[in-house]
């Protein structure tokens, strides 16, 4: 996807990784990577994240989920790839009413299948999705 590219490209100091399942989203994230002369910076992995990220064998500063919708359902996935004090940016879609409860409430759940604590960094409303609905993103630390 865009973000390791364009996380990349702000800080020249960090890797990036991409998981992506969609084949043509695969094949322009690596057009993009050889475009903005990002090799060996940034990487980017064709699969499934639910097979992909336990097979990797390691853990990050930062994990982005940032699938348009139902990201939450590969929380139990996910969280074990964020190293112990690292941030979990993650988007999910929300009531106006509910703002951002309902997605730490995930990601707090989930860390906790772990033995792992959380807290809350803040959140910040990315998208308007309807009248009463918007997609956001809340950044967690796991400890």
């Amino acid at each position: 996807g865009p973000f390791p590219i364009c996380i990349s490209k702000k800080r020249p100091d960090v890797t990036a990784l991409s998981i992506e399942l969609n084949p043509d989203a695969h094949r322009y994230c690596l057009e993009n990577i050889r475009l903005n002369k990002l090799e060996g910076r940034v990487s980017a992995i064709l699969g499934d994240v639910r097979e992909v990220a336990p097979s990797l064998g390691k853990q990050f500063d930062r994990v982005l989920t940032p699938l348009p919708k139902g990201a939450y359902l590969f929380l139990d996935v996910i969280v074990p790839t964020v190293k112990p004090g690292g941030i979990l940016h993650h988007y999910h879609w929300a009531s106006d009413l509910d703002s951002y409860s309902e997605a730490y409430t995930l990601v707090d759940e989930a860390a906790a299948k772990y033995g792992r604590k959380t807290e809350f960094l803040g959140g910040v409303r990315v998208a308007k999705y309807s009248p009463r609905v918007s997609k956001v993103r809340i950044d967690v630390r796991i400890y």
